[in-house]
């Protein structure tokens, strides 16, 4: 799922066409308001300019859901680097990721020349998030978000402001709003957009008449994905992560806490962290020594800052991991198929 950090400003031109929509009846409200949700609802009203009555019967609608919780406190990113990558890095994926490039390979090359971001990359993200849009969700995206937005403290915050941009996304492109399917955590359509990403990135593909469509039109979630990445800061035709053999020189004080750019390539081979890959790179590139293994098992990486913009879709290490993995594995499929 993708992390937004730009919401709609007070500002933005659609403001002008949510006033003038019409909620359609949303049938018989689920609950009765909490004190937090009617101040979300005045919130909410007073910044877009939506009729208050409208904000107030698409909240009541929200059914809350156990599972939900359930899911977030438990997320699959959270298993061992191991039994994550055998979810992602498969068979089916590897070669439905090249029978797809072959679907849409103009759009590729287009989001390549606008954005910079390789057809293997934003091949592997709709792999990973959607299996190339086979499977987009089967949770309630309005309940998703509500039960996240008002029962889940922790989040709270974050998943009431993607609420916000979900009534925002469903008034502007007349979405089914009660009934729409998404991830768990509110994400939509091919590419698993969150709604704040929805509204801040997505590009039309072929069609630049018609709105922006990610749930159906790959091409559309093909440029979109490619539009994030370019933003997030992805640099084009430069690495994403390269493997490093253990050796004993490799100490752990060597491995960085967290995947930002920590030291050249230069400081690492200096101290034996080095491999073909990153022989054949500039010496000042910036990088950071990670361990997707254990201490006794080491599985070593440097990860550079495309690595980081692939966490901007989603800040978990085994998510961009997987992503690069299944590129790779991808690109390696084409060329030898």
């Amino acid at each position: 799922m993708t992390y937004n950090r730009t919401t709609l400003q007070k500002t933005s031109p659609i403001l002008a066409l949510i006033a003038a929509i019409s909620l359609p009846a949303l049938g018989v409200a689920n609950h009765s308001l909490t004190a937090n949700e009617q101040v979300f609802v005045q919130t909410v009203s007073k910044q877009f300019k939506i009729p208050q009555a409208q904000v107030t019967n698409i909240v009541e609608n929200i059914q809350y859901n156990p599972d939900i919780i359930k899911k977030m406190t438990t997320p699959y990113e959270a298993l061992s680097w191991q039994k994550y990558r055998s979810h992602f890095i498969t068979t089916p994926r590897i070669h439905g990721g090249q029978f797809y490039q072959t679907q849409h390979a103009n759009t590729f090359q287009q989001a390549y020349q606008q954005f910079g971001v390789d057809q293997n990359t934003i091949t592997a993200i709709i792999g990973v998030e959607s299996f190339y849009g086979k499977h987009t969700g089967s949770y309630n995206v309005l309940d998703a978000l509500g039960t996240l937005a008002f029962h889940y403290p922790p989040r709270a915050k974050f998943f009431q402001k993607e609420l916000q941009q979900y009534i925002i996304l469903s008034l502007k492109n007349d979405l089914p709003i009660t009934t729409l399917k998404g991830s768990y955590a509110g994400a939509l359509g091919i590419p698993q957009f969150m709604p704040s990403s929805y509204n801040h990135y997505a590009v039309p593909g072929k069609s630049q008449q018609a709105p922006v469509n990610l749930f159906t039109d790959h091409d559309d979630a093909i440029m979109s994905v490619g539009n994030f990445l370019k933003d997030a800061g992805w640099q084009r035709n430069q690495p994403v992560a390269c493997s490093i053999k253990p050796n004993k020189t490799i100490t752990p004080t060597l491995v960085s806490k967290n995947t930002q750019p920590q030291h050249t390539l230069a400081w690492y081979a200096q101290r034996q962290v080095s491999s073909a890959c990153t022989q054949s790179l500039n010496p000042n590139t910036m990088a950071a020594l990670v361990n997707m293994g254990s201490t006794a098992t080491p599985d070593y990486w440097l990860v550079f800052k495309n690595f980081n913009a692939i966490m901007r879709y989603n800040p978990r290490i085994n998510y961009a991991m997987a992503v690069f993995q299944l590129s790779q594995a991808i690109n390696v499929d084409r060329q030898h198929g």
